[in-house]
Order: C-alpha cells, then structure tokens, then sequence
C-alpha cells in the first residue's frame, strides 16, 4: 500500500470517528433527557392492509441453505423470471412498483433478503457475507425453478447481485443495479476522490452492538423515516410514492423481534475474512449490466459513476432524477430504463 493509500486510509477512519464520537455523544444526552423517546419505539406496528394486497402476487417460503426466504411472486408461472433483490433498510414491498408493471410479462419475485421481514433470521454474524448471501441467491433461482432469471438488485441487494453474476454468468440473462456501484469501481473512485471515502461513515457505528439497532428505532423509528422521507438527509424527493399505509408497511417489519440487528449484520461482516473474489480487468462480469444512480443520491459521490468498463463487459451507465431509493422515488424512470434494457426489447 502505497503512502498515499495510507494517508487517505488515515483520514477516511478519523472522519468516521469523528462523525461515530459526535453521533454517541449526542445520542447519551438525548437519552438522558429524553429516556422516554429513546425507548418510545418498543411497540409492535400493526400489519397494514397492503402488505396482503392480492395485486402484488402471492406470498411463499423458499428453503434455500437451510434457511427460509420469503417470497411474494407475480404474473404467469411459465414466464421468464425476474428477481428483485431489496437493500437497507428495506424489504420486499420497496418494489411495489416495479411489480405490478412488470408482472404481465415477467414471473416476479421479490425477496425478503436472510434476515429481513418474514425470512428467517439466523443470529450468527458469519451467515450474512455477501459470498454465503449471493450464494443463496443463485440457489433460489433453481429452487424456483428456472435455470435463467433477470436479476435486479437495489442498495445492498445491488452488492448481492454483482456477487452472484460474477460467479455464475451463466444463470443471469441480464443485471440491473440501482444505486450501489460494484465494490472495484467503489475502491478506484475513492483513490480519485477523497470526499467518496466519507460519504459511508455511518458503517462504523452500526458496528457497534445494541447502540446501533436502539438509534436506529429510537423516538418511534425517526431515523427510518428520515432516511426514508427527508431529501436533507438522502430521502425520498417525491414524498407523494410513500404513502401512510406504505410507511405504516416498513414500520411493521423494522419493529419486528431483531429487525435490525440481521441487516446490521450485513455490515458488521464486511470488514471480516474470508472475503469473496471480485472481477478484475483480466476476468470482467459478462453479463449485460445496467447500472442506474440518482441525481441526488446522499451516500455515493459521482465518482462512483464511472469506470464499469474495466470490470464489467459490457455496461450501461445512467443518472435519472431521484434520490437513493430509485426504484419507490422514481418509478416511472426507473420501469422505462429497465423496459428498455430487457431482453426483446427495441
């Protein structure tokens, strides 16, 4: 590792440092006038029509490395598959949209990724790294049936899926990632630019057990639906997509019995070994792959935009408007760019 690499190393970790110091600081004195709020969030969210509504398909358990996915499937049983992978924090219903437009010509899946809603929720920290989790994801194609699927992948269901391509090109006819750059592409741009390492330093407090999943629920899930609703900090810029019944939704699953703690865990793995392979410019993903940013996305810096051809074969590159949470922020644009983008179409 070069000087260089070091002293931004350096900097990256002091910044999140500081950040994580500031975060704990501020959370110990809102608990100390505030003790009321902080543990405010320890009722249980009712279940909201939604979630059982028929439109989005019919709701089963796929047993997969011993542990249950749940999935919400829609359209023909003879159609060609596509299979959505959700991102943090979020769960199947965030691609409500996606589902109902694509469902006339497509066998939708949206999974519960392990650890999230209704899927089983092992408590061991090493059964969430990405290699095990991708792995997982390859098998629930067979166990579905099909031996060639559509994958979609949003946030960490996007680093799931450049995972699962990478190892087996052959089952996926085309990849579509929405706001989550492949880890390579992530590295190169922040050797380029400084400012692309400070934008993830919230991964060093959710290291931390107990305070990260009572911060995140604490005041009845403020932080949720901040991140969620307010354009200040990464939410949604049409606010008018989430509905209360769509909001009521993620509050039922994240006050669930451990409904952070698993998808903390996703973060809590990734900085430990064994560490999965990933493409290099001598063995670059084959897949067709689209890959779609918002233009007012909070937690990934521009740089993460460029540089997909040196890993990746063949690779599309778009900014649409919205933020982070494209696929519920900009539906319309999202559903045409991966129209466009899908097999047979002109």
């Amino acid at each position: 590792m070069t000087i260089s690499k070091i002293l931004r190393l350096f900097i990256a970790i002091s910044y999140s440092a500081v950040k994580t110091i500031y975060l704990l600081s501020y959370s110990f004195l809102y608990f100390l006038f505030h003790p009321s709020l902080w543990f405010r969030a320890r009722l249980i969210y009712p279940s909201p029509p939604c979630l059982q509504d028929p439109a989005y398909g019919d709701h089963s358990f796929v047993t997969v490395n011993n542990n249950k996915l749940h999935c919400v499937s829609s359209g023909a049983n003879n159609a060609p598959l596509l299979l959505l992978l959700h991102g943090f924090p979020e769960f199947w219903y965030s691609w409500r949209f996606q589902i109902i437009h694509f469902k006339l010509q497509y066998r939708v899946v949206a999974v519960d990724l392990k650890g999230y809603g209704e899927s089983d929720k092992p408590p061991q920290q090493d059964q969430y790294g990405i290699d095990i989790i991708s792995s997982e994801i390859i098998e629930l194609v067979a166990a579905l049936g099909y031996t060639s699927c559509v994958l979609i992948g949003h946030d960490w269901g996007g680093a799931v899926a450049w995972q699962a391509v990478f190892k087996r090109p052959d089952l996926f006819s085309k990849l579509i990632i929405l706001s989550c750059p492949l880890g390579r592409v992530y590295f190169d741009a922040i050797n380029r630019d400084i400012k692309t390492s400070f934008k993830p330093w919230y991964m060093l407090p959710f290291q931390i057990p107990w305070f990260a999943e009572n911060w995140l629920s604490s005041n009845d899930y403020l932080i949720l639906k901040t991140l969620l609703l307010n354009p200040k900090y990464g939410g949604m810029l049409n606010g008018d997509n989430m509905s209360f019944d769509d909001l009521q939704a993620f509050l039922y699953t994240f006050s669930q019995p451990a409904a952070f703690t698993c998808p903390l865990n996703y973060y809590r793995r990734i900085f430990k070994k064994p560490r999965p392979a990933v493409p290099s410019a001598r063995n670059r993903i084959k897949v067709p792959t689209l890959v779609l940013f918002g233009d007012s996305d909070k937690f990934f810096s521009e740089e993460c935009k460029f540089g997909y051809d040196k890993y990746v074969e063949q690779a599309v590159v778009q900014t649409i408007q919205g933020s982070h949470w494209l696929q519920q922020d900009s539906p319309g644009d999202v559903n045409k760019l991966i129209q466009d983008f899908l097999p047979g179409s002109k």
